[in-house]
Protein backbone atom coordinates (compact mmCIF):
# COMPACT_ATOMS: atom_id res chain seq x y z
CA UNK A 1 0.00 0.00 0.00
CA UNK A 2 1.89 3.30 -0.99
CA UNK A 3 1.35 6.05 1.11
CA UNK A 4 -0.65 9.25 1.36
CA UNK A 5 0.95 12.35 0.02
CA UNK A 6 -0.01 13.89 3.82
CA UNK A 7 2.21 11.35 5.36
CA UNK A 8 4.78 11.96 3.21
CA UNK A 9 4.86 15.45 3.43
CA UNK A 10 5.43 15.24 7.43
CA UNK A 11 8.34 12.79 6.75
CA UNK A 12 10.16 15.14 4.60
CA UNK A 13 9.13 18.52 6.54
CA UNK A 14 12.75 17.96 8.40
CA UNK A 15 14.46 18.15 4.89
CA UNK A 16 12.15 21.32 4.04
CA UNK A 17 13.12 23.22 7.17
CA UNK A 18 16.93 22.39 6.60
CA UNK A 19 17.08 23.87 3.50
CA UNK A 20 15.54 26.68 4.30
CA UNK A 21 17.86 27.57 7.10
CA UNK A 22 20.80 26.71 4.98
CA UNK A 23 19.28 29.56 2.46
CA UNK A 24 18.62 32.11 5.38
CA UNK A 25 22.35 31.08 6.52
CA UNK A 26 23.29 31.55 3.04
CA UNK A 27 21.78 35.30 2.51
CA UNK A 28 23.07 36.06 5.89
CA UNK A 29 26.68 34.96 5.07
CA UNK A 30 26.55 36.66 2.12
CA UNK A 31 25.27 40.56 3.19
CA UNK A 32 26.58 40.75 6.80
CA UNK A 33 28.64 42.89 7.57
CA UNK A 34 29.13 42.48 11.39
CA UNK A 35 31.62 39.61 12.30
CA UNK A 36 29.57 38.12 14.80
CA UNK A 37 26.51 37.98 12.63
CA UNK A 38 29.01 36.67 10.11
CA UNK A 39 29.64 33.60 12.95
CA UNK A 40 26.05 33.33 13.79
CA UNK A 41 25.03 32.85 9.91
CA UNK A 42 27.61 30.06 9.97
CA UNK A 43 26.17 28.54 12.69
CA UNK A 44 22.95 28.27 11.12
CA UNK A 45 24.90 26.65 8.03
CA UNK A 46 26.39 24.30 10.25
CA UNK A 47 22.94 23.29 12.12
CA UNK A 48 21.37 22.58 8.32
CA UNK A 49 24.46 20.91 7.64
CA UNK A 50 24.01 18.29 10.26
CA UNK A 51 19.82 18.26 9.96
CA UNK A 52 20.73 17.25 6.71
CA UNK A 53 23.23 14.49 7.10
CA UNK A 54 21.11 12.82 10.52
CA UNK A 55 18.14 12.83 8.15
CA UNK A 56 19.29 11.41 5.19
CA UNK A 57 21.54 9.26 7.08
CA UNK A 58 24.46 10.38 4.83
CA UNK A 59 28.04 10.55 6.73
CA UNK A 60 28.59 14.24 8.08
CA UNK A 61 31.72 14.32 5.84
CA UNK A 62 30.26 13.74 3.00
CA UNK A 63 27.76 16.65 3.69
CA UNK A 64 30.91 19.21 5.02
CA UNK A 65 32.80 17.94 1.28
CA UNK A 66 29.26 19.19 -0.64
CA UNK A 67 29.20 22.46 1.08
CA UNK A 68 33.14 22.77 0.71
CA UNK A 69 32.88 22.43 -3.04
CA UNK A 70 29.63 25.08 -3.10
CA UNK A 71 31.37 27.48 -1.39
CA UNK A 72 34.62 27.36 -4.15
CA UNK A 73 32.13 27.25 -6.64
CA UNK A 74 30.92 30.67 -5.82
CA UNK A 75 33.72 32.29 -5.08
Amino acid sequence: MMPDLHELSDEFSWLDRAKELQAIAQNGITFARDPFDLDRYRRIREIAAEMMAKGSMTPQTLIDARRRWQREKET
